[in-house]
């Protein structure tokens, strides 16, 4: 997998404001595993993966139903930039 930049961060934030909030924490683990298949397979077959991308989290994010970019005043998808922060200290 790609490293993870703050675009990544952003899109899959998206991707998470347009999920229901139980479906977030799953979905989190879901995209980072896109990404890491997609990375594997450009690795290995020297192009990118026909759905999941390059293998950046933004790529695999892209599959995905977003939301526009919200404010940070919706503290939805503060929760949402958290999530993934958390799951990213995590890992």
């Amino acid at each position: 997998m790609k490293p993870v930049l703050m675009g990544d961060v952003i899109a899959l934030a998206r991707v998470l404001r347009a999920a229901p909030e139980a479906d977030r924490a799953p979905l989190i683990a879901r995209v980072f595993d896109d990404a890491r298949r997609a990375a594997r397979f450009a690795q290995e077959a020297r192009c990118t993966h026909p759905d999941l991308g390059n293998g950046s989290v933004m790529a695999a994010s892209a599959g995905y139903a977003q939301v526009p970019e919200p404010w940070l005043a919706d503290r939805a998808y503060c929760r949402c930039l958290r999530d993934i922060f958390d799951y990213l200290s995590e890992a």
